[in-house]
């Protein structure tokens, strides 16, 4: 989401922090600690591409973490590649709308309202759109 390996290991240090201090006001009844936790890694990454620091980079700039990466085990290449195969697979038999939305909500952080103006379509559409998607995706995937 933040496509600089620098800027995720500093998100989720603070995401650590935010955890730490945080886990005596988790409430089960909820969510899942998963869930909670995966709330407030990706909240921070919103917050922290809004701030406008993200900005003053080059788009080049922000690939370079990837081209000095080493290959990883070749199991976990593999499984990866399953894993990305599935989604992949579920991904298309979304509509063309819960896809889009689902991508400008999760890849570009954009809110439901921004999403709206950004499709041009009402802010109930697009939530109704990313929740059958995203409940149709929880089911395939988990096939």
């Amino acid at each position: 989401m933040l496509r600089q390996r620098a800027w995720a290991e500093e998100i989720l240090h603070e995401c650590y922090i935010t955890v730490w201090h945080n886990a005596a006001s988790f409430n089960s009844a909820l969510s899942s600690p998963l869930t909670w936790m995966t709330h407030i890694v990706r909240n921070r990454c919103i917050d922290w591409l809004r701030s406008g620091y993200a900005r003053q980079f080059h788009a080049d700039e922000a690939w370079l973490d990837d081209l000095s990466s080493t290959p990883g085990d070749v199991s976990l290449d593999e499984q990866h590649d399953r894993q990305v195969a599935r989604l992949h697979h579920c991904l298309q038999h979304l509509s063309s709308e819960q896809r889009q939305s689902i991508a400008l909500a999760y890849y570009q952080g954009l809110s439901h309202s921004d999403i709206a103006g950004w499709l041009q379509q009402p802010v109930g559409s697009v939530k109704s759109w990313i929740r059958r998607g995203l409940d149709h995706l929880r089911e395939c995937v988990g096939r």
